[in-house]
């Protein structure tokens, strides 16, 4: 694979397995409490390769790790049609969110969607600058709620929640 990418992009990718790699481990010893879940960006232009590696990294999770997007991990933009184009969903999809609802209407998902994420391991978020920080929020703080029901990787060792509800976050983006 690093034939075909920049130092730049295998860096990322290579960032992405040791995390696989690290889970893996903690799995095995049961200290997902302790674990710190990867937050990264990954930004450029137009042109630079972003969406390769996003395209790599969904090439090792379904090939290599055998695991199904919408399941252990999630590729989502603001917009479906970037979306779609990596194979993705919308975030609102994602984390259960109306996007037409009013803001004190309830959202979508409740135990639909803690079923849903409950091997969710990654969350990549393409096109990061188009998405708000308020959205943002309102997705960290429905996955931290949602996995706290379900899950056992969500606190940190003093019971505190873990930002997106202890997944993997990966953010990709031209903030330019």
């Amino acid at each position: 694979a690093k034939a075909e990418m920049n130092d730049e992009q295998h860096e990322v990718l290579a960032r992405v397995v040791n995390r696989v790699l690290a889970e893996t481990e903690i799995k095995r010893d049961e200290d997902t409490r302790k674990s710190v879940p990867m937050s990264h960006l990954m930004h450029g232009g137009p042109g630079v390769g972003k969406s390769t590696v996003i395209k790599k990294i969904r090439d090792f999770s379904e090939d290599v790790m055998k695991w199904k997007i919408g399941k252990q991990f999630h590729i989502g933009s603001l917009q479906a049609i970037m979306a779609v184009e990596l194979g993705g969903e919308t975030l609102h999809h994602i984390a259960g969110i109306n996007p037409f609802a009013e803001v004190n209407e309830q959202t979508i998902g409740g135990d639909k969607l803690a079923k849903r994420m409950l091997q969710t391991r990654w969350l990549i978020i393409d096109e990061i600058s188009m998405v708000s920080a308020r959205l943002l929020a309102d997705i960290d703080v429905k996955l931290r709620s949602t996995v706290r029901q379900i899950g056992t990787q969500k606190c940190a060792g003093d019971i505190v929640d873990k930002p997106f509800g202890g997944l993997n976050v990966l953010c990709c983006g031209d903030f330019w």
